[in-house]
């Protein structure tokens, strides 16, 4: 099987495009961007994950992506929890999630760690998100 980047499967070269930007302009936001997600043993890359940009005020919003053929096995859950273990090392106090109403899978997992609904958003990109927020 042919291993390939994230950004192959899911349209989000942009994503990769938008962060690299970031870095070029703040060096320091680094340790908050967009991590690939690799299968332990195999080093496929399986998805992205990271943080729209350094806490505001101790508030991270985390994204993520999973390809489809690995959606369902708790991948975004280990994601979530790995990048809300990291921001809480590095001073994050809370965290938010925007999902797409239409996405059950990410509105389960939102609701399994304990975030709560605390608003709506249209993205650009996404159009509406519930915005959910721990913390």
């Amino acid at each position: 099987m042919e291993e390939r980047a994230a950004s192959d499967f899911d349209g989000s070269g942009w994503l990769y495009q938008l962060r690299a930007g970031q870095l070029r302009e703040d060096p320091d936001f680094a340790p908050w961007s967009l991590r690939d997600v690799i299968l332990t043993g195999t080093g496929e890359t399986i998805g992205h994950g990271g943080f729209h940009e350094a806490p505001v005020e101790g508030v991270a919003e985390i994204g993520y992506r999973i390809h489809p053929a690995w959606q369902g096995r708790g991948f975004a859950t280990e994601v979530t929890e790995a990048l809300m273990a990291f921001g809480r090392a590095h001073g994050a106090t809370a965290f938010l999630l925007s999902i797409s109403p239409d996405n059950a899978a990410s509105l389960a997992i939102a609701a399994k760690l304990g975030f709560t609904r605390i608003g709506e958003q249209t993205d650009e990109v996404d159009g509406l998100e519930w915005v959910h927020r721990l913390g």
